[in-house]
């Protein structure tokens, strides 16, 4: 079920109770959501063990059309659009990495770049610039009692560069507490 659109149906995939992980683009022309695969489960006793595995990411055409499946990005969520829809952020795990980490989408290729990884990464639905040229996320360090910091990729040159970061440790940094940075509409102010 995604808001907006009822229920969606997809062969081959059963549904979950992950409605408010999906995602419409900013046009309302195409929902990104993650999508339970039966198919590769040889049996339900090993799906039941691995269950999480099997989460995949789906983008559809609001009006049902050709469905896009992309068995390669694991349990998505926190999902950003850019605004004109050529690019999806979002956490999720690779089918070659169990760990969480920042992946962006490039939907004309279907190239996936990881970004970021580390136990904490955060994304809001506000996350590009209003050009779709740069991405802001935070990334908490790997170390769980460590600053994070609030990074700005620039998706052209890859390179990113960090826009504020904490020196303190966990407990006394609100960065570390509440770790989502948008972007103004008008892409002047973080």
């Amino acid at each position: 079920y995604i808001e907006g659109l009822g229920d969606v149906e997809i062969s081959g995939a059963v549904g979950h109770s992950w409605s408010d992980e999906g995602m419409l683009s900013p046009d309302g022309t195409l929902a990104a959501f993650p999508y339970w695969e039966v198919n590769p489960c040889p049996s339900w006793k090993t799906c039941d063990v691995e269950a999480s595995r099997h989460f995949f990411l789906a983008i559809v055409p609001v009006n049902g059309s050709g469905v896009r499946k992309y068995p390669q990005i694991v349990l998505p969520s926190k999902m950003c659009w850019t605004r004109d829809n050529s690019k999806l952020a979002m956490v999720a795990q690779s089918d070659r990495n169990p760990q969480q980490q920042l992946v962006v989408l490039h939907l004309d290729t279907g190239r996936v770049d990881r970004v970021a990884d580390g136990k904490t990464v955060a994304v809001t639905p506000q996350c590009w610039s209003p050009d779709g040229k740069q991405l802001v996320y935070f990334a908490g360090e790997k170390d769980p009692i460590g600053p994070g910091v609030i990074r700005i990729l620039d998706t052209a040159s890859q390179a990113s560069r960090d826009l504020l970061h904490g020196g303190t440790n966990c407990e006394g940094n609100i960065l570390c507490a509440n770790p989502y940075p948008t972007w103004s509409p008008d892409g002047e102010w973080i």
